[in-house]
């Protein structure tokens, strides 16, 4: 059980004194406000069991002491001189400069739990987290930077975190629109969800070698972010990882990554080029989702699955390779990719999805091999510079106006036995249809 220095109505940082000036009780139902000069405290205790805290002791520096019982308290709030616009000492190993709150996490290890009061002090732009903190004469080494701590910190404009620190929790620094730079140092090796989602001023970040996972929308919204780069000892790319980075030119993606989760980089609007490594099996659902500027991707022979609109509306993307390996291309996978021109489906391909090619205005030619057995509705429709298209017999179902609205489209179905299922409207609009055997 975690010994917790910090509740969720109040911002205490227990037996130290505080690089602030005044700190300030509320009283619940009450409406009375008790204010401490922090110069003339000692120290404060939080006092109770591990599951819960029954009294505050505020010791002050002439002898006296306050005991407040802690169901009676609202909040606690610190006031900072208005020149305060820097606080902390990565060297320091002493926190009492510091207004932040920790949690023990262990006998020797503290977690970074809180700092709210960067929502009252805005013109706090600045902060390095010490590497020790000290508590009741014990030193404890800051590993961890806890979930939401500097959640939504309007004016934090950079951050100085320490070596020693491993992990980076969830939605750590989500929100904090004014971050513009932070050094992760060497130590980090897991980065956890939305940790810096909604940070739309940071322009770079420098990922260390040791960390091997990235958290779901850990870079969401990044809107300024240009390149990252991503270690090798990384296995995945969660879901929605760099969802809406529109800055975004370039990414590097190591060899030991095997997937790329849904959504992983969509409306990365400014990525132009992606070369996906050799490990890669599956490319997620919408995980190129409007990357408007992607020109080409190399998809290697490992991948087995296209998930649905996968590349929808790439308008740039002029081709693309799909290895012999895919055997499944999920539904819109590249509706609305405007340029593309040719496009191959491999042999183990059963099914082509709803709309996979809809509105693909530029395709010119498209092979499709034995074996496909389905074509999903709406599949290829109004993609009216497609020429010519064979039909195997192998496929049996072709779906409502799959290629409706291919208006300089020649159609040669090969129904020699006789087991084609046609949709509603499925050639509508399409220059001929010619069946190999003639239907009764």
């Amino acid at each position: 059980m975690k010994k917790i220095f910090t509740l969720s109505v109040m911002l205490i940082l227990c037996t130290l004194t505080f690089a602030t000036d005044f700190m300030r009780i509320k009283f619940k139902n009450y409406g009375c406000i008790e204010k401490y000069e922090v110069d003339i405290i000692e120290e404060v205790n939080l006092e109770g069991s591990t599951t819960a805290i029954d009294l505050m002791r505020i010791k002050l520096k002439d002898g006296n002491i306050k005991i407040h019982e802690m169901s009676i308290i609202e909040k606690v709030e610190f006031e900072i001189g208005e020149d305060t616009s820097s606080i902390g000492d990565t060297t320091s190993t002493d926190s009492s400069v510091l207004p932040l709150a920790f949690s023990i996490t262990s006998d020797s290890t503290a977690e970074v739990s809180s700092f709210h009061t960067c929502h009252q002090h805005q013109n706090l732009d600045s902060i390095s987290i010490p590497a020790e903190i000290q508590i009741e004469g014990k030193k404890y080494n800051v590993t961890s930077i806890g979930s939401s701590a500097f959640y939504k910190c309007p004016g934090l404009t950079s951050i100085n975190i320490p070596e020693g620190v491993t992990s980076i929790g969830s939605s750590a620094f989500k929100g904090c629109g004014s971050l513009k730079s932070i050094n992760i140092p060497k130590s980090v090796t897991s980065i956890e969800s939305s940790a810096f989602g909604g940070c739309s001023n940071l322009t770079s970040i420098s990922i260390p070698e040791g960390v091997t996972s990235i958290g779901t929308s850990a870079f969401l919204n990044c809107r300024s972010l240009t390149s990252i780069s991503i270690p090798e000892g990384v296995t995945s790319i969660a879901h929605y990882a760099f969802w809406g980075c529109s800055g975004l030119t370039s990414i590097s993606i190591p060899e030991g990554v095997t997937s790329i989760g849904d959504l992983a980089f969509r409306e990365c609007s400014s990525l132009t080029s992606i070369y996906i490594p050799e490990g890669v099996t599956s490319i997620g659902s919408s995980a190129f989702y409007k990357c408007s500027s992607l020109t080409s991707i190399y998809i290697p022979e490992g991948v087995t699955s296209i998930g649905a609109s996968a590349f929808y509306e790439c308008d740039s993307l002029t081709s693309i390779n799909i290895p012999e390996g895919v055997t499944s291309i999920g539904a819109e996978a590249f509706m609305v990719c405007s340029s593309l021109t040719s496009i191959s489906i491999p042999e183990g391909v059963t099914s082509i999805g709803s709309s996979t090619f809809e509105d693909c205005g530029s395709l010119k030619s498209i092979s499709i091999p034995e074996g496909l057995t389905n074509i999903g509705e709406h599949a290829f429709r109004f993609c009216r510079s497609l020429k010519s298209i064979d039909i195997p017999e192998s496929v049996t179902s072709i779906g409502n106006y799959a290629f409706s609205g291919c208006s300089n489209l020649d159609v040669t179905i090969d129904n020699s036995e006789d087991n084609v299922e046609v949709g509603r409207n499925t050639f509508l609009g399409c220059k001929s249809v010619t069946w190999l055997k003639e239907k009764d």
